[in-house]
């Protein structure tokens, strides 16, 4: 970690973090499973969003900015010093390679690849903080449908691997559908009316208890839509 230190500057303050009540920053905080999460934490929780929040938490701070805004990184700096950083803020297109038109494509790569790498590099992390990539089962392969998305989530994969090289902390949650996913998703839960969606409070459950254990990646398993846990 001493050469991590030296080599990122600023970007880990040394002490010990406050792990009973972390401050934890969280993007995309504002709705669905960003405010789910925003709950299920005590203390000093803080979100960015580029909406305000329709049901404000008290204990909650709101920054409306974007994760690609070059505000964003005047706004970490106010921050100051986070324990859990959980990337969740993400867009989602449908289309293919040959159909997206040119400025969607680029949006879905601004807000899920750069937006990701924006936050987190700017992001002063303390000593023993954790940064919680939020995935998709997208990532997990390159899949058809949808592509272009499917490719966002992958290249996040491997971003995740970068920071985890340059001795970062790191946790990857590949999450399935889920009620309320529609601002991630990109269409409403009427596609899934044949199986049962967990709620998005449940998803923030599972993350909470993921996020506090020793395990590196959060699954999606498709054929029995459930959750599994291994080694990063």
């Amino acid at each position: 970690m001493t050469e991590c230190v030296k080599r990122w500057g600023r970007r880990f303050k040394s002490g010990h973090s406050h792990l009973m009540r972390p401050r934890v920053l969280i993007t995309g905080g504002a709705a669905g499973l960003g405010h789910a999460l925003c709950k299920s934490f005590e203390g000093d929780v803080h979100s960015i969003d580029v909406v305000d929040p329709q049901q404000p938490l008290e204990h909650v701070t709101y920054h409306t900015v974007s994760v690609c805004d070059s505000a964003l990184k005047e706004v970490l700096e106010r921050v100051g010093s986070v324990d859990v950083l959980i990337n969740n803020a993400g867009i989602m297109r449908r289309e293919g390679v040959l159909d997206i038109s040119f400025e969607d494509a680029r949006l879905l790569f601004d807000v899920n690849v750069f937006g990701v790498w924006n936050v987190t590099r700017h992001t002063l992390l303390s000593t023993d903080a954790v940064v919680v990539f939020v995935n998709s089962r997208h990532g997990m392969r390159l899949e058809p449908d949808p592509a272009m998305y499917s490719l966002t989530k992958n290249m996040l994969s491997l971003l995740s691997e970068v920071f985890s090289q340059e001795g970062v902390r790191v946790k990857q949650a590949f999450l399935g559908p889920f009620e309320g996913g529609v601002s991630r998703h990109g269409h409403s839960a009427q596609g899934y009316a044949m199986r049962t969606l967990h709620s998005a409070e449940h998803v923030a459950n599972l993350m909470r208890a993921f996020i506090d254990s020793s395990e590196g990646v959060l699954e999606y398993v498709e054929g029995d839509h459930t959750y599994s846990t291994r080694e990063y």
